[in-house]
């Protein structure tokens, strides 16, 4: 039985203990290894089963829970010293409700040293707006996941680049590692495709600031 499926079977019975557990006897020293290899093939599992309905809606809604719950123990045990300068915001665009995988990447640039904030699903524009303008985000993270959602992705993503601190636009969810989503962004989106895209740029926007600064002395 390959990893995704039988992790994906713990959380179909909704043991958080057995998952934690599951996830502490893996060989992996860090947690992009667990988010990548275990959690999000497990999660896609699931997400078939759903859609061949072999499971209900109310084991899929388990099974996220379960898996939401696990994720949040390893993200509260990895806290480290935020920079206070780089800030970052995530969340789903509205009528979005599939999240796991932004709080990932929110866990993601945690690591980094990234001071978040994590919106969950279904945030309205105008009020990601006020936020993102109030706390001065560097970076905003906008996942979306259903077809229907995409005109309202453009919309989004054409308003944050207005913003006066000119923040990165990134673009992740299920259909960015399936389709190619720039028609449905602005000009200055980078659509991030999975979480090796994410580790990419967070790796090249260390470098381009170590360079800045670097250049400035």
């Amino acid at each position: 039985m390959s990893k995704e499926v039988e992790f994906a079977s713990i959380l179909l019975l909704g043991d958080t203990d057995k998952a934690i557990e599951y996830i502490q006897k893996e060989k992996k020293q860090d947690h992009f290894s667990i988010y990548n290899e275990v959690m999000t093939p497990a999660m896609r599992y699931i997400g078939v089963l759903w859609e061949q309905n072999k499971i209900t809606v109310a084991e899929e809604h388990l099974a996220t829970a379960t898996c939401d719950f696990v994720l949040s123990k390893l993200m509260y045990k990895n806290k480290r010293e935020e920079n206070k300068t780089k800030r970052a915001m995530f969340f789903c665009i509205e009528g979005e409700q599939h999240y796991l995988g932004l709080k990932m990447v929110d866990s993601l640039f945690q690591e980094h040293g990234w001071e978040t904030k994590y919106y969950g699903p279904n945030l309205p524009l105008d009020v990601a707006l006020q936020d993102s303008l109030k706390w001065q985000a560097k970076v905003i993270c906008l996942s979306v996941s259903l077809a229907t959602n995409l005109p309202k992705l453009k919309e989004y993503t054409k308003a944050f680049e207005g913003l006066p601190q000119k923040p990165a636009i990134l673009v992740g969810g299920r259909l960015a590692s399936m389709y190619d989503l720039n028609h449905f962004t602005s000009s200055q989106s980078i659509v991030l495709k999975d979480l090796n895209s994410v580790t990419d740029w967070l790796k090249d926007w260390s470098t381009r600031t170590e360079d800045s600064t670097y250049a400035s002395n």
